[in-house]
């Protein structure tokens, strides 16, 4: 298995201006995001699959990626797609990012 940073595979001038990142890499998410950091300022928006719960060894859980996000100016604007467990508590979900400035540099 091969793993490379977006910003491998894309410029952040070829990045079209209505763009959505969807990450779901199973418990790599932060990973991901730090490694494509230079080309966060180029969305609006970031839908990014999360977990309250370790499901992967070593996986940095939501408050850790909402944290990381929230200082480079994105905030939470929605939570969907949410599982839960057999006791009814949330175990993962996907959650929309909106950056709150309008820089197009994080």
């Amino acid at each position: 298995m091969t793993i490379a940073s977006l910003s491998d595979y894309i410029s952040a001038d070829s990045i079209p201006a209505l763009s959505l990142p969807k990450l779901d890499v199973e418990g790599y998410e932060l990973n991901a995001l730090r490694a494509s950091e230079s080309l966060l300022g180029c969305f609006a928006h970031i839908f990014c699959e999360c977990s309250f719960v370790e499901l992967y060894s070593g996986q940095h859980l939501a408050p850790a990626v909402i944290s990381w996000l929230a200082l480079r100016g994105f905030t939470i604007r929605g939570v969907y797609n949410t599982y839960y467990n057999f006791y009814g508590l949330s175990v993962q979900a996907d959650l929309l990012f909106e950056r709150c400035h309008d820089s197009r540099s994080a």
